[in-house]
């Protein structure tokens, strides 16, 4: 079955996505991955056929998480609308142009004019969500579908959120997508030499999030790793980080967490849900640095588990405060068996065949209806 992914959003709604279309193609199915031409080379990393969309949203994403710290969801999904009206004529044409000829439709929730298409030219498709419903950052075309009886495969995981008892069929709560790092990947020797030098470091980070000083984070950080006496690997992303020389620190772009968490002793991050379930997923502790309203729920979520020091809003950020919620989350030991037990948890779900299979059986459904069978 030849499938077509389409795809409107970011570097956070790409990665497991790219992992949902590597188990679609694992099952036999042949995926065509429709997204944003920045993401050209990191699916072609992957193997993953690909088909450009309109829209800079790597740019339009540095923008919109400019906004003050704290922006709620509802604004920041508001934007994003916004830029979708921009190219919506161009983005549309694209997608209905790369869905020519296609079996099946798995489009995200920004991308609505997956559904569309596919009534257009009547083959089944599936919308996904990377959100549990139930929580205030579902906005209302989703709701509206949830309603419907609409095929919805949820990739997050009933670890850190519990599904409502009272979901429909048609709702698939599978799991998250964890994608691992891309065939034939092999660590930056520097990075090997420096985790066989020393104990395990705390790996620190903010993603893709542009950071409004980046030099007083960096600084922050560095006075946070000496004072706790830790070593550290930063990540320095698109901005969030400066790169520094120093004992005991290393500065690298990005590693692929499936390899670098389970060396390491904590991950100090935004508090995007993947990164939180890739953390737990290594069984190794987090701190939340919340940057907007959606971070703030996760890491709060996290301490109701047991299972984190709570967050830390990027504003109030200081040397002391993160120094404080680090020690906390390396040194409590109800955190690190909490965490644990959740890993444990986590490792045994199969977010993507969950999905994958839920999918298939979406597509047996409609064609049984089809042809009145």
């Amino acid at each position: 079955m030849r499938v077509t992914l389409v795809l409107f959003g970011s570097r956070g709604d790409v990665h497991p996505h790219t992992a949902l279309a590597l188990g679609l193609e694992e099952r036999g199915h042949s995926v065509v991955f429709a997204t944003h031409r920045e993401f050209e080379p990191f699916l072609r990393g992957y193997g993953v056929e690909f088909a450009p969309l309109a829209g800079d949203v790597l740019s339009t994403e540095r923008e919109l998480l400019s906004s003050p710290p704290g922006a709620d969801r509802v604004a920041y999904m508001t934007r994003w609308m916004r830029v979708y009206r921009q190219i919506r004529e161009e983005f549309e044409a694209d997608v209905r142009r790369v869905c020519a000829g296609t079996d099946a439709i798995v489009h995200n929730n920004f991308a609505l004019i997956g559904a569309r298409v596919a009534s257009e030219i009547g083959v089944p498709s599936a919308m996904t969500v990377l959100q549990p419903l139930g929580s205030a950052f579902v906005w209302p075309p989703e709701r509206r579908l949830y309603d419907t009886g609409y095929a919805i495969l949820a990739g997050f995981s009933p670890v850190l959120a519990p599904p409502e008892a009272d979901l429909r069929p048609s709702v698939h709560v599978t799991g998250y997508w964890f994608l691992d790092a891309p065939p034939g990947w092999t660590p930056p020797e520097a990075l090997v030499r420096f985790l066989e030098a020393g104990p395990p470091p705390v790996v620190v980070g903010v993603g893709s999030v542009p950071d409004h000083s980046a030099e007083e984070l960096t600084r922050h950080v560095l006075d946070a790793l000496r004072t706790t006496g830790r070593r550290g690997v930063l990540l320095t992303g698109a901005a969030g980080l400066r790169p520094v020389e120093r004992a005991g620190v290393l500065s690298l772009d990005a590693v692929p967490f499936d390899w670098l968490l389970p060396r390491s002793a904590a991950l100090v991050y935004h508090g995007g849900v993947g990164t939180i379930l890739e953390s737990l997923r290594a069984g190794v502790p987090f701190v939340c640095v919340a940057y907007h309203a959606e971070h703030r729920m996760w890491g709060a979520r996290l301490q109701e588990l047991g299972a984190g020091p709570g967050f830390v809003p990027r504003e109030a950020l200081t040397a002391r405060s993160l120094t404080e919620a680090m020690n906390v989350a390396l040194t409590d030991e109800g955190i690190r068996r909490r965490v644990a037990d959740l890993g444990t948890r986590v490792r045994a779900e199969d977010g993507v065949g969950v999905a994958v299979r839920a999918f298939e059986e979406v597509v047996r459904s409609f064609r049984r209806g089809y042809s009145g069978g």
